[in-house]
């Protein structure tokens, strides 16, 4: 989830904007898996977040790369369905051994046998079901790489279409092809975004998205960012609950559209003026370094929160003497989970990085003999 890139505009340079919003949006799909009774807040934001994780992936393809198709599925399956088959195996141990102990009723092996079906909606994953983002990933960007060499306009055009049909699979043909695997009716949906997210790097550069919002004034871009937000909040309510994840895209897919495009504009001008923060002050400066530490492994936030969150909201409950629906509908408990959620990840995600880095020394010296 490293976001480095050769931007036309510049040398090899992190991106810091990009890691600002896989930041935000991972602090939003970690709340939301805490709290799911979504409100007025809640609602908008949640409508967007997995569309622009989407977006993102697309930013940052980059097909030159990879010479042949085989290239790139070795290459895309080694960095998102290996990490997708360990960590599902590992949470669904510690799911299993959980159930167990507690005595909890139910088949166990099922949701293991589901792994290799990756969906995210009708039950399936119920160990981790936020894993179904990375093999669906997989398909997105496989079906990219066919496509990506075309013409602008041809490609989008294709995407738009590919999209629409996957938003008819999912609002209006329910039954046959629902459910598929590997979430193939979600990645359908999904490559319009992936698809704008990687033209708009092609036509104006990272930078030079950078560049364009921090052409405009500061109190212009606040502006922008508080109608487009109100814009949002009223659209969100009148199209309902949106889980791309999930097969919802609310009462009509058009608006479904309509709120992940403004979302992901609105959050993305917010991530640049953000980014663009004197960073002279000690507390601003640790907290944006943790932010954009805590984006560029998001992949590792997103694996692993769901059994943390778990546990904490259980032992949050025993301590209050209270059951797990208040604790996680009392603002201050989701709070404190929350937190303790976000920490927790990032204490393994910084062992997961280090244990990597480790191994991957272990490769080079290897091959060095």
């Amino acid at each position: 989830m490293q976001t480095r890139t050769m931007d036309s505009k510049s040398s090899l340079k992190r991106v810091d904007y990009l890691d600002m919003l896989k930041c935000i949006g991972m602090f939003i799909v970690v709340s939301g898996h805490i709290h799911t009774d979504y409100g007025w807040f809640s609602l908008p934001i949640h409508g967007f977040v997995i569309p622009l994780y989407f977006m993102l992936s697309g930013m940052t393809f980059k097909s030159t790369k990879f010479p042949t198709l085989w290239t790139f599925v070795k290459h895309r399956a080694k960095t998102l369905l290996l990490p997708y088959l360990m960590f599902s195996i590992l949470t669904w141990l510690f799911w299993a051994i959980y159930n167990t102990v507690t005595h909890v009723q139910g088949d166990i092996w099922s949701p293991l046998l589901q792994t290799f079906i990756a969906q995210g909606s009708g039950g399936f994953l119920v160990h981790n079901v936020p894993l179904w983002f990375l093999p669906c990933l997989f398909i997105v960007e496989v079906l990219y790489y066919l496509i990506d060499k075309l013409p602008k306009w041809i490609n989008l055009l294709i995407c738009v279409l590919i999209s629409g049909i996957g938003a008819c699979m999912i609002a209006f043909w329910r039954g046959v092809f629902i459910l598929l695997p590997w979430s193939i009716e979600s990645a359908l949906v999904a490559i319009l975004f992936y698809s704008v997210g990687n033209i708009l790097v092609k036509q104006l550069g990272l930078i030079g998205i950078q560049e364009k919002v921090l052409g405009r004034s500061y109190p212009i871009n606040v502006i922008i960012v508080v109608l487009l937000s109100a814009v949002l909040i009223n659209t969100a309510h009148w199209n309902g609950h949106i889980s791309l994840g999930s097969d919802y895209l609310g009462r009509n897919p058009l608006l479904f559209y309509l709120n992940a495009f403004i979302g992901i504009i609105t959050t993305t001008i917010f991530a640049i003026l953000v980014c663009s923060l004197n960073r002279n002050n000690k507390f601003v400066n640790a907290l944006i370094n943790y932010q954009l530490w805590f984006g560029r492994n998001s992949l590792y936030i997103m694996a692993t929160h769901v059994p943390v969150k778990g546990i904490i909201i259980v032992m949050i409950s025993k301590i209050l003497e209270r059951d797990k629906e208040f604790v996680v509908n009392d603002w201050l408990c989701m709070a404190v989970v929350f937190v303790l959620t976000c920490v927790i990840c990032s204490i393994f995600s910084y062992y997961i990085v280090k244990l990597k880095k480790r191994d991957e020394l272990c490769v080079q010296k290897r091959i060095a003999k």
